[in-house]
């Protein structure tokens, strides 16, 4: 055992860094954590806003009273130029 470690094991992850680099990588997760989640909570918003505009757009276009997100996902790929995706269109319902 080591005095250092305070009688643990010293963990695999940390062997052979310096103890003063140990303790700032936990620090950083708590600064880059709540960062990246409203990051990523701000894209999740914006796709979804681009999705309820393109179902709101087709169910006018298609003349339908609602249009779900399997429906609106099949029917902008029955739309798009390539023919591959138009063929398979059903897959994205």
């Amino acid at each position: 055992m080591d005095a250092r470690t305070g009688g643990r094991f010293p963990s695999p992850l940390t062997a052979g860094v310096p103890r003063r680099c140990c303790r700032l990588v936990p620090d950083r997760g708590n600064r880059v954590g709540p960062i990246s989640l409203l990051v990523i909570g701000i894209i999740t918003a914006h796709c979804m806003v681009i999705l309820l505009n393109c179902a709101n757009h087709l169910s006018q276009r298609l003349q339908k009273t609602f249009v779900n997100y399997g429906e609106a996902m099949m029917y902008s790929l029955e739309s798009c130029p390539n023919a591959w995706l138009r063929t398979h269109s059903v897959w994205g319902r």
